[in-house]
């Protein structure tokens, strides 16, 4: 069984709290200026949800009760922040700024890695240099230390006598 999420828009807030649209729109960016995330489409309308429309209502409800705006919108943001931390909601999936963003900051660490697979690759072709330059010196010392060997496999004739008289011959 899938669950499915609701979503509204400002005039559905309208009829169901009864409110003006300019006075949601008011709410919306009062509510946003404190920090509350509300999901917006692809054109930047705004999305709501069951949440949402509770916080709508709270914040008209204890407005009629004297209270700020400011303060309730204050309260409802921070109250928000704390449960999708408490949830660990990630933001909602039709929100377009928020995705805009996160596209953003893929393509720059997608282009980050790109930069550094092309150094990983130069270091890997230096040290693959490395090793050939490394491998071409020992060949050397290994063919060195043959001809050594071979040379000393060759036992010098002892001379008799004295060391000048090798040269009378």
């Amino acid at each position: 069984m899938t669950d499915t999420v609701n979503t509204y828009t400002v005039k559905h807030i309208e009829k169901t709290l009864g409110i003006s649209v300019s006075t949601v729109r008011k709410y919306a960016l009062l509510l946003e200026s404190h920090g509350y995330r509300i999901s917006r489409n692809e054109n930047n309308v705004r999305i709501l949800y069951d949440a949402d429309i509770t916080v709508f209502r709270r914040l008209y409800e204890e407005s009629t009760k004297g209270r700020t705006l400011d303060s309730v919108a204050m309260e409802l943001a921070t109250a928000q922040e704390e449960t999708d931390i408490i949830k660990g909601n990630p933001p909602a999936p039709n929100d377009a700024a928020l995705l805009r963003t996160l596209i953003e900051k893929v393509d720059t660490l997608t282009e980050k890695i790109d930069v550094m697979e092309a150094s990983r690759e130069e270091e890997r072709r230096a040290f693959q240099m490395a090793l050939r330059k490394y491998d071409e010196k020992y060949q050397e010392v290994i063919a060195m230390k043959e001809e050594t060997a071979a040379a000393e496999d060759v036992k010098p004739v002892k001379a008799s006598g004295k060391w000048w008289q090798r040269f009378k011959k």
